[in-house]
């Protein structure tokens, strides 16, 4: 059998320095259309790994990053005002509130508020650290769980879902960090058990503090 003379993706002539394909991107493309082949590449395990990858470079704050990050909040038709300004509208008619739970943005949690009580005075309950001047990525605040202003103290109490949440998580502690900010972090599990305890930890770091 003689060399082929036509790419075997796009038919092309080929040149005579060339096999099978014209370029690389060709020779991609005819590989990505191989049964055997997709079904080795496209597995639930590989595209996990992807996209962990992807997630953490997305948050990493580099400049490729922050770009892709802005590009994909404007394919979002919500970012567009008058979309968000529909759905408002259409909410109110519906009569729509939202659920009232625990966790940050629905109320305290009983370990929060347990842990809130054990310290008594000069703690706050859902307080917002402001940021300063608008940043790109950041909001405007942070709301903290419980916090001691005066010492610069922030106190986080984590639900069982704050697993998924830890590139956030730490996020946000490096830019609390950064205006002076302590932040200690508390399971839910561990202040139910022994609210005193971890009550006492955090008076020993506010003496530190001053």
């Amino acid at each position: 059998m003689g060399k082929p003379t036509r790419c075997e993706y796009c038919k092309k002539k080929l040149k005579q320095n060339k096999n099978r394909f014209c370029n690389r991107s060709c020779s991609a493309k005819w590989r990505m259309r191989q049964p055997e082949i997709v079904a080795r590449v496209h597995t639930a395990e590989i595209h996990a790994r992807i996209g962990k990858k992807v997630s953490v470079w997305l948050h990493g704050g580099s400049t490729g990053a922050l770009k892709q990050l802005e590009r994909i909040r404007r394919l979002n038709p919500s970012y567009d005002p008058k979309v968000r300004a529909k759905i408002s509208a259409t909410l109110r008619k519906m009569h729509w509130k939202p659920q009232v739970r625990g966790g940050n943005g629905h109320g305290p949690t009983m370990a929060q508020l347990a842990l809130y009580e054990a310290l008594g005075e000069g703690w706050c309950m859902e307080y917002a650290i402001s940021l300063g001047k608008r940043q790109l990525l950041y909001p405007t605040c942070y709301k903290v769980d419980i916090a001691h202003p005066q010492a610069m103290l922030a106190v986080e109490v984590d639900g069982f879902c704050h697993g998924s949440r830890r590139i956030l998580d730490r996020k946000k502690e490096r830019k609390l960090n950064s205006l002076g900010w302590t932040v200690l972090r508390f399971t839910n599990k561990e202040i139910l058990s022994s609210v005193n305890a971890v009550a006492e930890k955090i008076q020993s770091q506010l003496t530190t503090s001053k």
